[in-house]
């Protein structure tokens, strides 16, 4: 095998092990509910660990009537009710939240079911 060869299958494996959680990572699921007040702004927060690294896999709110949606993740607004990353999606460094943003502009109160999913990696 040349040189060229070997150097494109390590970065190719370097690739795939930062992409996807090792046996020692941590896989995590957050789910709740909460009530999205009739014509009012429910804000739900992650603090996330800082002395982690964390990879974000999937966001999700259940879609209601008249209400919108808005994730806020790294820097990066989605105006989605979900969101997800194939490979997952990594939090800036200078990042520590995650929030979903649900705004119900109807007359009757929403509840609403939402979640975060990946997983996280310990800092060197």
């Amino acid at each position: 095998m040349t040189a060229e060869g070997e150097a494109r299958i390590i970065e190719l494996l370097q690739r795939l092990c930062d992409n996807h959680p090792a046996r020692e990572d941590i896989r995590f699921f957050s789910a709740d509910a909460d009530v999205a007040p009739a014509s009012s702004i429910l804000t739900v927060t992650w603090n996330l660990r800082t002395d982690f690294e964390i990879v974000v896999t999937k966001m999700y709110a259940d879609a209601r009537d008249d209400c919108t949606y808005e994730w806020r993740y790294s820097g990066v607004s989605y105006e989605f009710n979900q969101v997800e990353f194939d490979d997952g999606q990594r939090v800036r460094k200078d990042y520590e939240q995650v929030q979903l943003i649900v705004t119900n502009a109807g007359a009757v109160d929403q509840d609403v079911g939402y979640y975060i999913r990946g997983w996280a990696r310990r800092m060197a």
